[in-house]
Formats: structure tokens, C-alpha cells, sequence
């Protein structure tokens, strides 16, 4: 008979018998290796069993048990984080498993966690959680200290692509960077798993290549989402391949084109940059990506339209359009009602081939917004506009249908959509740097 397979770390043996007895009184079949497991059981365990329920705390990440389970069965996984932080509990390859925490309240967390399996199971035709659920008081958990650096680079590829990885492996050693790679690099004796989550975790960068070959990859996302957790610099080197198709969905921060010898100057300055390497005056290279902020220039790909109560993702998408070769006009440094204001603004709008206007309420009801759409009308300028925040029907304003904008307000909608505003840009002969 099919069932969960339940996998755990010994130390969490305590829940996970919670957890088993709350899926079995709903209905659901578990199988436990505590209190199922007999010589050769396991093999025939995983044979029959339709998905996996794991515990997830910081006992987890480590567990060698964990590990061998799924290493013998690639199967869907609903997980339940009972303690600690999520950094130090997730399992690598399971980054985008149906995660359900339980850390603050557990029968919450349970009780959405027993309904999503209940559906599986059944095919969607019962979702019902009717057990009164017990509770669970977590262990306390003081996060170790971070891992000091360890690594300059940490590359992230496709395996069908590793020629081309070790082509550039060789160039940035022979630049004088330290890398990490699985195929390389990775004690045979250790968990891979464990490994790849310690080799992130103390680098002061991931370099991500990406290929047409990429396209599928199940581990080249976990790179990028395991670094976003640790706010580790993300750079994504396109080898080969169409950037708007490749990188649609993908976290991606710095990225430039491997093809292009400006740009192989542009990456080992930005590597230097981030790995407090130092960086020799090169003349005839673009300048550090990072310092194309401020508005010193005569002319700008684009002038990005926002209300100041917008500032913090103003930045994430300057950061982002920066980071792809865009150099960007914005309103920091400038004092509104100076002297100086009105000027600045009309010859931002003038000096830049496109606006990108950041729609929410507060932009709707924004005066000045509003003025900077009517000038960039005026000026005959392209005008492209995401959606940050708020309804749209309380966010972006007549003439600018939903259609023509691009919703970012969550994360998710944020990393499919900023490629797709990108894509634009470049459809549209936006210059770049």
C-alpha cells in the first residue's frame, strides 16, 4: 500500500512521532523508520511510498539519515520547519520543496501541512484536517557564527556544460581568484549536499554560467536561491545563448555576456569589487558596475519615475538595471523645491531614452509622477512601467493598461518579471554601457 515516507533526523525523532500520528488519525498511511523500519525494510519503504515528509531544523541539514533517503528516491517533498533558522535547516535540493513552518505556531503549521498531503493523496478531492492536533514546544536554537570566507568565487553550472566551466575556472585562477567547484573541489567523503550548502555559505561571491543547456537545471536555481539567503553577491555569466530566454526566472543579479571581451573586463572588476581584491586603473574598460549610480553623466538608458515612499525597491530595480549594463537617472542626492530641482528632472528626462515608472498608490496620487510621465510623453521618450505595490486599480493610472505593465509586487512576480522588463529594454535598442 502506498504511503508518506517519513524522514527525519534522530534528534527530531520527538516530532516527527507527532507528525505521524496527526497524518495517520487524518487518513493518511506514514511509514517511520522508528517504529517501521526492519532489515531491508527501507528499500521497500521508499519503492512504495508516494512522496516524502521531511523535518526540517537544524538538526536536518546534516543528518545522514535525511540524506540516504533521498539519495534512493527522487520523489515530491512536503517539508515541516520546526525550529531554527531556515538557513541552517534546509537541505540543498529542496530550497522549493512545499515548505510549511511551524516555528511560532505548530498546529498551524501542521494543520496546512496535513491538508496539502491529504490532497495529494487523494488527488485534490479532500483537503479536510479534522484531528485535534497536539502541540510542540521547539528546542531553542543560537545560530553558530558565520562561516569566515573561504572561497572568492563559488561556480555554479550545468554539468553538461563543465568545459566551458573549466575554460573560465583557469582564466579567473590565472587572475589571481580562489574558486570552488562540486566537480573539484568536493570532499568524496562528505555529504554533497552539505558540502555545496558550505562552500556557498564561505564565498564571497557566485559566479552563475549559464548556457542554452541550463535551461532545466533543478540545481543551478538552488545556487542562486541559497546565496539570496545569505546575501552572497550573485553575478551570472552568459556563455552562450539568449539572455531573455535563459535567465526568465531566475534570481539573477550582475549579468554580463562571456562573448563580449568588454564585459570579461567588466566581470574581473566587478570579482575584485567583491572580493576586496585590488582593482589596477583600466582606462578603456566601463567603470566598476557599482558606481554607475550617481547622475553624473550626460545621457542615461533610463530615467526611473517613483515616489519617494517607494524608495526601497526604486533601489532593487536601479540595482538590477545597473547590474545588467543600464546606466539609470534617479532623484537621490537631489532636495525637492530647490532651485535646482525642476532642472535636474527635465534634463534627466531629456538625456535619457526611456523612463521606467514604478506604479503604486502612492505614485498614482503623486503630482510630480505624474509630471514626469507628461514630460516623458512630451519628449516623445518610451515609457515602461512595473507594478511595486497596491491594487491596480489604486496603483497605475489611465492610459497605462495592466496589460503594459509588469507586476513585481512579490518576489516570485519580481524575478520573473525583471527579465522580462529587461527583454523589453533590449527589444527596444535601449542603449547600454
Amino acid at each position: 500500500m502506498s504511503h508518506v515516507y517519513l524522514s527525519y533526523a534522530n534528534n527530531d525523532e520527538e516530532v516527527a512521532k507527532l507528525v505521524r500520528s496527526a497524518l495517520e488519525a487524518n487518513g493518511v498511511p506514514v511509514w517511520m523508520r522508528e517504529r517501521d523500519s526492519r532489515p531491508h525494510d527501507i528499500t521497500e519503504a521508499l519503492e512504495n511510498a508516494r512522496c516524502f515528509v521531511v523535518i526540517f531544523s537544524p538538526n536536518a541539514r546534516d543528518s545522514r539519515q535525511i540524506h540516504s533517503d533521498f539519495e534512493k528516491r527522487d520523489l515530491p517533498v512536503f517539508s515541516l520547519l520546526v525550529n531554527g533558522d531556515f538557513r541552517y535547516s534546509v537541505i540543498y535540493g529542496f530550497l522549493n520543496a512545499q515548505l510549511f513552518d511551524a516555528r511560532l505556531d505548530f498546529k498551524s503549521g501542521l494543520r496546512k501541512l496535513i491538508a496539502a498531503v491529504k490532497e495529494f493523496f487523494t488527488d485534490g478531492r479532500d483537503n479536510t484536517v479534522g484531528f485535534d492536533l497536539p502541540s510542540y514546544t521547539p528546542k531553542s536554537f543560537n545560530p553558530p557564527e558565520p562561516l569566515p570566507p573561504k572561497y572568492d568565487i563559488y561556480i555554479s553550472y550545468r554539468h553538461m556544460d563543465e568545459s566551458i566551466m573549466r575554460e573560465i575556472r583557469d582564466k579567473l585562477i590565472a587572475e589571481g581568484f580562489s574558486t570552488w567547484v562540486d566537480k573539484i573541489d568536493m570532499n568524496p567523503f562528505a555529504s554533497w549536499r552539505t558540502e555545496i550548502l558550505r562552500a556557498i555559505e564561505q564565498s564571497r561571491c557566485v559566479l552563475v554560467i549559464i548556457t542554452p543547456q541550463s535551461n532545466g537545471s533543478h540545481y543551478v536555481p538552488e545556487d542562486i536561491e541559497y546565496a539570496r539567503l545569505w546575501d552572497i553577491p550573485i553575478i551570472t555569466l552568459l556563455a552562450d545563448g539568449n539572455f531573455s530566454h535563459l535567465l526568465a526566472g531566475l534570481g539573477v543579479g550582475t549579468v554580463l555576456d562571456y562573448r563580449k571581451p568588454n564585459d570579461w573586463h567588466r566581470l574581473i572588476e566587478a570579482l575584485k569589487l567583491q572580493t576586496n581584491k585590488s582593482t589596477p586603473a583600466q582606462p578603456n574598460v566601463s567603470p566598476p558596475i557599482s558606481t554607475q549610480v550617481l547622475n553624473t553623466a550626460e545621457h542615461y538608458d533610463v530615467f526611473l519615475s517613483y515616489s519617494s515612499k517607494d524608495a526601497e525597491i526604486m533601489k532593487r530595480v536601479r540595482s538590477d538595471l545597473i547590474a545588467a549594463g543600464k546606466t539609470v537617472w534617479t532623484m537621490e542626492g537631489i532636495i525637492p523645491g530647490t532651485a535646482n530641482w525642476r532642472r535636474a528632472i527635465e534634463k534627466g528626462i531629456k538625456g535619457s531614452t526611456c523612463m521606467v515608472v514604478l506604479f503604486s498608490p502612492d505614485s498614482a496620487a503623486s503630482d510630480w509622477v505624474n509630471e514626469e510621465l507628461s514630460y516623458a510623453e512630451l519628449q516623445k521618450k518610451a515609457t515602461f512601467s512595473l507594478l511595486v505595490r497596491g491594487e491596480p486599480k489604486d496603483s497605475i493610472p489611465y492610459g497605462y493598461t495592466l496589460k503594459q505593465t509588469i507586476d513585481v509586487r512579490t518576489d516570485d512576480k519580481y524575478i520573473l518579471g525583471l527579465p522580462r522588463l529587461l527583454s523589453t529594454l533590449e527589444t527596444s535598442n535601449t542603449p547600454s554601457t
